[in-house]
């Protein structure tokens, strides 16, 4: 294992991820957001969202350490509470959405709106960091780089799912741990830029082609498991996968984000 580890340190990258804390803290999954006062609850087609997870960027010690994100402010993630878009469907967006606000003492639970039924208000689990190493889906081109034996990568599989030692894969930056297709950045691109990819339509456009060549400018940003503990499950025991342009993320711009769920 310690042989295969250090093989395969090389294309790996670092992450945090978000694990249940015993302690209170702002950054959480589940439960009720916690916001300034004029807070807007987002909502598509005349539905309220589902409220996912908050985060407060001063509690992650690591982002300010990596340098991705200033050092203060408030993520707020939402997404269809009937969970009726995966992400293939150029219509699908708006039907999750991130906001940053800036930090403020001045803050409160917001309360859920009346079309919220019950199912969709999750139970809260506080949640703090732990510094990870990942890495890339042994479907990936990075991985198909390393050459492994067939024994070596029914061992990596494994590895890459010990990493998170048995808890949900709530995770922000490095590699997201992919269900299904890994190529994700690219089906971000062509969706986000009107192509349908629930089949290989999108794909086959000769408009593909063209917009292929800029996927690299999409990056992973946040993971969010299905989570037992709170009664919050994504499809067949699925993930949601946040994605957004490096451009973007420097101005702090989560208009564009993209995601996508994948189930087994």
């Amino acid at each position: 294992m310690k042989k295969l580890a250090k093989l395969v340190d090389q294309v790996s990258m670092e992450a945090i991820h978000l694990i249940g804390a015993e302690k209170e803290s702002f950054t959480k999954i589940g439960g009720q957001p916690i916001a300034k006062k004029d807070f807007v609850w987002p909502k598509w087609n005349d539905r309220s969202l589902a409220f996912i997870m908050q985060i407060k960027l001063s509690e992650i010690v690591s982002l300010s350490q990596m340098k991705l994100f200033p050092s203060k402010g408030f993520i707020y993630v939402f997404y269809d509470k009937e969970q009726t878009t995966w992400g293939f469907d150029p219509k699908d967006k708006g039907s999750w959405k991130i906001i940053y606000e800036t930090e403020s003492d001045d803050i409160g639970i917001i309360p859920y709106p009346d079309d919220l039924e019950e199912d969709y208000k999750y139970k809260e689990k506080n949640l703090e960091e732990k510094r990870i190493k990942t890495y890339p889906s042994s479907e990936d081109e990075k991985f198909e780089k390393l050459n492994l034996t067939e024994e070596q990568i029914d061992e990596y599989i494994d590895f890459v799912d010990s990493i998170y030692g048995g808890n949900p894969q709530h995770q922000l930056f490095g590699i997201e741990n992919s269900i299904q297709d890994p190529d994700m950045n690219l089906q971000c691109q062509l969706v986000s830029n009107g192509l349908y990819c629930g089949d290989s339509s999108g794909y086959n456009d000769p408009e593909a082609k063209k917009l292929e060549k800029n996927k690299a400018d999409w990056i992973f940003f946040l993971q969010i498991d299905s989570d037992e503990d709170i009664g919050m499950m994504w499809g067949d025991e699925g993930r949601l996968y946040f994605w957004i342009k490096k451009d973007d993320l420097s101005k702090l711009n989560f208009e564009n984000i993209w995601m996508i769920l994948q189930c087994g």
